[in-house]
């Protein structure tokens, strides 16, 4: 049923990316996960709490900034990639300009759905949870690009092979806002806790 309603989640999202217009080097974690481990680093005592991405005051419809949109798009980000495998592979190239500055590389979106496809066929279960307390966002207003930075729970699974890859990374996006939707135009992971055992 949650792997149901999960699959609902990110397809309706999906919709969205699609539909609607936007709102005004390191480890390579994608292409081979970090494993199985316990006790995450814990999100600060002092971070904030998440704010809504959208409010309505009085029937006026608020948008959110900028900073919040950047916050948005790197949970629905995570959300998508926990996507059954064909939505996963369908959604993924939405997020990304024409080049990125994939885990230190300069590549192509082209490139980096080669990778993602690599990746989704070793691992076809994955549940990655963004840490919401943790999201960090500062936004460059001339040059319409903000920075997301925050930590992230993972776990990618492989049925065939019996393998189990968990524990827990920092995630760090710059994001363009400069077309009709915000585009990742540079991507890195740094792992904080890691480890792998069979299933």
């Amino acid at each position: 049923m949650i792997a149901r309603l999960r699959e609902v989640s990110a397809a309706a999202l999906l919709g969205v990316l699609v539909a609607a217009p936007a709102l005004g080097q390191a480890e390579r974690s994608w292409v081979e996960p970090p494993a199985s481990a316990e006790g995450a680093a814990e999100a600060p005592a002092d971070a904030p709490e998440n704010e809504e991405a959208d409010v309505e005051t009085g029937g006026t419809l608020i948008q959110p900034s900028r900073e919040q949109a950047a916050r948005q798009l790197a949970v629905d980000y995570l959300t998508l990639w926990s996507a059954p495998n064909q939505l996963t592979l369908e959604a993924m190239p939405f997020f990304y300009g024409k080049r990125v500055d994939f885990h230190g590389r300069s590549v192509s979106t082209k490139a980096v759905m080669a990778e993602k496809r690599r990746f989704v066929r070793r691992w076809p279960v994955r549940s990655y949870t963004a840490r919401i307390d943790t999201l960090r966002s500062s936004c460059a207003p001339a040059a319409q690009i903000c920075t997301v930075k925050g930590q992230f729970d993972f776990t990618a699974i492989s049925p065939e092979r019996g393998r189990r890859s968990q524990g827990a990374a920092d995630l760090a996006l710059q994001v363009s806002f400069a077309g009709e939707r915000p585009r990742i135009l540079a991507e890195t992971t740094r792992i904080v806790t890691r480890g792998r055992t069979l299933r």
